[in-house]
């Protein structure tokens, strides 16, 4: 994939109105009110910083949307108590999304920003590795989100891993037998999980019959139990979680197999 071209952007410094500003609706990571709320109980002005904002006109209307400070100015709505008060920003000029996820990330490269809030970004801006692994993810109707339910992937700094690790087919095999054994259900997808079915998929590529450890994976208590059985392994044996469950998933495939065994 081409690199893009690097140059600095043209930025303005000015101070806009709180009311005239708009959150991004996609650059932008998720709203936390606990964190509005801590800002507000120690906002201080000279500390704020300044919002980072794209002008953009909007059906003939010029719209300031923040991509990166949303949760300060929540918190200044909130201790001030006036949309009229003026804040400052960095204003920068209409630009393609892509453009503006890329300068996202720069912002926060040395400030928290969670492994999910970032990950739809990064796709945004075309980040190779987001890009190939989301197609993955699509191709098994997988999406990445903040919250356990049916199909949702919390995990993602996992699936990159074993990802950059072991590569697509591996990460593809993987998904496929999770799926299969427990129908999305949201525990499968445990980090721990997708890094034990990836050494596992890595290592025996080509001796495992995949069909075969979805369906006898299927049929064991679940993964809840297995997770469990696996940290009491773990912690008798002196193992990492995930090389520990890698061994309780291979006892799963080995048992009543008399050839064509797997072992860690």
């Amino acid at each position: 994939m081409d690199q893009p071209t690097l140059s600095f952007e043209r930025v303005r410094h000015e101070f806009i109105k709180l009311s005239d500003l708009e959150v991004h609706p996609r650059i932008q990571r998720n709203l936390r009110p606990s964190w509005v709320n801590k800002i507000a109980a120690g906002f201080d002005p000279d500390k704020f910083g300044e919002l980072s904002v794209e002008e953009k006109e909007v059906r003939g209307k010029r719209v300031y949307y923040i991509f990166n400070g949303q949760h300060r100015w929540h918190a200044a709505k909130k201790v001030l108590g006036t949309d009229t008060q003026k804040v400052p920003c960095a204003v920068h000029d209409e630009a393609p999304e892509e453009q503006l996820a890329r300068t996202f990330t720069g912002l926060n490269a040395t400030l928290p920003v969670s492994q999910v809030d970032n990950w739809p970004i990064r796709v945004i801006a075309r980040e190779e590795t987001a890009v190939e692994v989301s197609k993955l993810l699509a191709k098994h109707q997988l999406k990445v989100g903040k919250f356990k339910t049916a199909g949702t992937i919390i995990a993602i700094s996992a699936v990159e891993g074993v990802y950059k690790k072991y590569g697509s087919e591996v990460l593809d095999k993987v998904l496929r037998v999770i799926i299969s054994a427990w129908e999305r259900e949201p525990d499968s997808f445990e980090g721990s999980f997708i890094r034990a079915l990836g050494i596992l998929c890595s290592r025996f590529n080509g001796d495992i019959n995949y069909d075969e450890l979805a369906k006898k994976l299927g049929k064991t208590a679940g993964p809840s139990r297995l997770l469990g059985q696996a940290r009491d392994y773990a912690k008798v044996n002196g193992l990492s979680l995930e090389r520990a469950l890698a061994n309780r998933i291979a006892g799963v495939y080995n048992k009543k197999k008399t050839t064509n065994r797997i072992e860690i």
